[in-house]
């Protein structure tokens, strides 16, 4: 089903996190009502689709070395 996308850089040698921009994710379902393949004719109580969005994805990736602002301080 439809949802969002959270991801975010996880710097272990200076412990900084850093969020990037939530993506929505379509799932493409004709039962979603979110969904672009959802009918326009499915509506009102006649709609038994999902008509909420699952819990938004969560990943935090480990990247190697010290965060960009770090770095640029001269931290490595």
């Amino acid at each position: 089903m439809c949802n969002f996308r959270r991801v975010s850089d996880y710097f272990p040698r200076c412990e900084h996190v850093i969020a990037r921009p939530e993506e929505y994710i379509q799932c493409n379902s004709r039962y979603c009502k979110f969904s672009p393949q959802h009918p326009n004719n499915c509506t009102g109580d006649q709609c038994k689709c999902l008509k909420s969005r699952q819990y938004p994805e969560t990943y935090q990736l480990r990247k190697e070395g010290t965060c960009p602002s770090c770095t640029a301080q001269g931290f490595t």
